[in-house]
């Protein structure tokens, strides 16, 4: 966690960095930095240090890595410079200034916000609500939240709290409280269509990066964990440690003995791997729930808490890195860019505005969407959050001309709790690395024309190397292998959502201990919400400690109300799990 206290001039900073080496530091000059994450050198800087840091114990690659930055006497262009998973801080009393950078993938949410007295920064929000006395509700937001599974760009749970821009440096004169907002990236789309298009250049600048980031990730590590499902983007990485023979542990988290946990243990023999399993039982997300708060506070999504139960276990491993993959749907391949486009095409062929003619109404956060929501929600709130989506939307599609403006401003990074939340539960308790969103990638996906990343073809052509030892071993999502022409894998993930789909693709028949158990690891989360004994407990013990300060929300009773409505399972399940999520965070904060 990172929080900066400003209050009459005097700057407080709390920084607890897990990852060895990056304490704080000083320099002769009186600059303190603090840094939260690992960040590594992305370009050089030119010209001579005016400064020098003080070496201290702990601190030795804050050290190095400062004695490099300090080059570049512009604080405010450090962001330019590095790469990785980081919030950095620094304090310079001598300039009256505080400035905090904000890494490229958004890997540590910063919230700000501020009250008569004080202005706070904080990546936990709780503390940030806590240190300004600030923790009343944002009913939009929870409003949003439950229809969504996000929060919409900027806002949060607490009215009044902020987050801050990702890729951002944010200036604070600490004499004054005021704030310079400066951006050192942008999506902006390739003006030139040539690049944008090149989906073999493209592909092989990707291929190239990707391994490169991992030699520099791993260099010098002992001990190497994945964390391993058998998809393409962990069987990509497999591909990656056998190559440059590192002899690494593969990870499996499944809810039984199924059909995706068979496939992860032929991709881990077939690229050498040891492999671990681990089973969830059916009350395992209630279990999980106070460390899950702990790591994330009330903004994500805890269904996709799959694996921060398994801390202990993991930290028992003991791994210098532990590496995953997980943001490469939402940069790179696009399957979920719009699950509302026209069913002939699959709801895989993403936002290409040739293709998709749906009305954006219809879409998450338009008002024929949200309109069925109001059962349950009442639609000023919900017509509030729509607002607040077409900003969002307005926003980001001043950016990017060419069709994706859902796919930044939906997706990535500011809902991308939305799609999973691993990879920032793992930088809080792990040495944990999400490759793909190094800056190699992230930058390859704004170059990448739309087109050429639908259902993975641009990953796929860059990835096909690494699939060599795995690509007899047939993906769960179609029971197919993967096929040398990226075209071949491209309409075989759009099939799979074409009728007759069941029969081509027809479901396992397989005999689970676990009720809660499917045949692609994805948890039936109504079953848990019928069979687990500790969430029946809990469903007991709810009432009006929610139903009170949410009666805005709905009328009647909420659970029942959500129980009986003719939404999705999987929108149910969300519904109802959020709800008591908010329940239990409540009542931990005293609310």
């Amino acid at each position: 966690m990172l929080t900066v206290e400003l209050e009459s001039g005097k700057v407080v900073v709390a920084c607890a960095n897990h990852y060895r080496g990056y304490g704080p530091v000083k320099t002769k000059n009186g600059l303190a930095v603090y840094i939260n994450g690992a960040p590594r050198l992305y370009a050089p800087c030119q010209g001579n240090a005016g400064d020098e840091p003080i070496l201290a114990q702990g601190s030795e690659r804050s050290v190095s890595l400062l004695r490099e930055l300090l080059k570049e006497p512009d604080i405010r262009s450090w962001g330019s410079r590095l790469k990785g998973n980081y919030c950095l801080a620094a304090v310079s009393a001598r300039e009256n200034k505080l400035w905090l950078i904000i890494d490229l993938g958004n890997s540590y949410q910063m919230f700000q916000g501020r009250n008569k007295a004080k202005i706070a920064f904080s990546t936990d929000i709780d503390a940030l609500a806590r240190s300004l006395a600030m923790a009343t509700l944002d009913l939009v937001s929870i409003a949003d939240y439950l229809t969504q599974k996000s929060i919409s760009y900027p806002y949060s749970f607490y009215q009044g709290l902020l987050e801050c821009p990702y890729a951002s440096c944010l200036t604070v004169d600490t004499a004054t409280g005021n704030i310079e907002i400066g951006n050192y990236w942008q999506p902006v789309s390739c003006p030139d269509r040539r690049i944008a298009r090149d989906i073999r250049g493209l592909a092989q600048r990707l291929e190239r990066g990707i391994l490169a980031e991992a030699q520099e990730i791993l260099a010098g590590r002992a001990s190497v964990g994945l964390f391993l499902s058998g998809g393409t983007d962990s069987r990509a990485l497999a591909g990656i440690l056998a190559e440059l023979g590192i002899k690494a542990t593969a990870v499996t988290f499944v809810d039984d003995e199924n059909t995706e946990l068979a496939i992860a243990r032929k991709v881990a023999k077939a690229t050498g791997l040891k492999h671990e399993i681990l089973f969830r039982d059916i009350d395992y997300f209630e279990r999980s729930l106070p460390l899950f708060m702990e790591s994330e506070g009330p903004h994500f999504s805890f269904l996709r808490g799959g694996f921060v139960g398994f801390k202990q276990k993991i930290l028992d491993l003991g791994f210098d890195a532990v590496l995953g993959g997980y943001m490469s749907d939402s940069l790179l391949k696009l399957h979920e860019a719009n699950a509302r486009v026209i069913r002939f095409f699959g709801r895989h062929l993403g936002t290409v505005k040739q293709l998709d003619r749906t009305d954006p109404a219809k879409l998450a956060g338009g008002r024929q969407y949200l309109r069925r929501f109001e059962g349950l929600i009442k639609p000023e709130l919900l017509e509030q959050v729509a607002g607040r989506r077409r900003e969002l939307q307005q926003e980001w599609g001043k950016l990017r001309t060419d069709g994706s403006a859902w796919e930044w401003s939906n997706i990535w990074p500011f809902m991308r709790n939305k799609m999973n939340p691993n990879l920032t539960t793992h930088i809080h308790n792990f040495q944990s690395f999400e490759m793909f969103t190094e800056r190699t990638s992230i930058e390859v996906a704004v170059l990448a024309d739309q087109k050429i990343k639908l259902n993975g073809r641009l990953f796929n052509m860059a990835m096909r190397r690494f699939y060599r030892p795995t690509r007899n071993i047939p993906l769960a999502c179609t029971m197919m292998p993967i096929f040398p022409h990226p075209a071949i894998n491209e309409w075989l993930i759009c099939l799979k959502h074409l009728p007759p789909r069941r029969l081509m693709f027809p479901a396992h028949a397989e005999n689970f201990g676990n009720a809660a158990a499917t045949a692609l690891n994805k948890p039936d989360f109504l079953a848990m919400w019928e069979n687990s004994a500790r969430i029946r407990v809990m469903r007991q013990n709810y009432g009006a400690r929610l139903e009170a300060p949410l009666s805005a929300l709905q009328g009647g009773e909420l659970l029942d109300a959500v129980l009986h409505s003719c939404l999705g399972s999987g929108e149910r399940s969300h519904l109802l799990y959020t709800l008591l999520y908010l329940d239990i965070w409540r009542n931990n904060h005293g609310g």
